[in-house]
């Protein structure tokens, strides 16, 4: 899989700030932050570049569903990541 560099990808960046205060935050969250569509697809990306991103299955959604949370686990890195506008 190509993964984007989250230097040059706002998606990505997106989705790193709205994991950078190392909560737990389900996949619902974070795609009415970024606007994502794909958060999954999104946090392999961030993997990718480096960054830990935990997760865990928090519970069932109403319709049966499986809910996820991620967290980020090395916060710190972001500062070395994103361009200095964006951290």
């Amino acid at each position: 899989m190509h993964a984007a560099q989250i230097m040059n990808s706002k998606r990505l960046q997106r989705t790193a700030r709205a994991l950078a205060d190392g909560q737990w935050h389900t996949t619902w969250e974070i795609a009415s932050t970024t606007r994502s569509v794909a958060v999954s697809t999104d946090i392999s990306e961030l993997r990718r570049n480096g960054l830990v991103v935990e997760s865990r299955t928090a519970g069932t959604s109403e319709d049966g569903g499986r809910v996820y949370e991620y967290r980020l686990t090395n916060p710190g890195i972001l500062a070395d990541l994103l361009p200095a506008e964006a951290a």
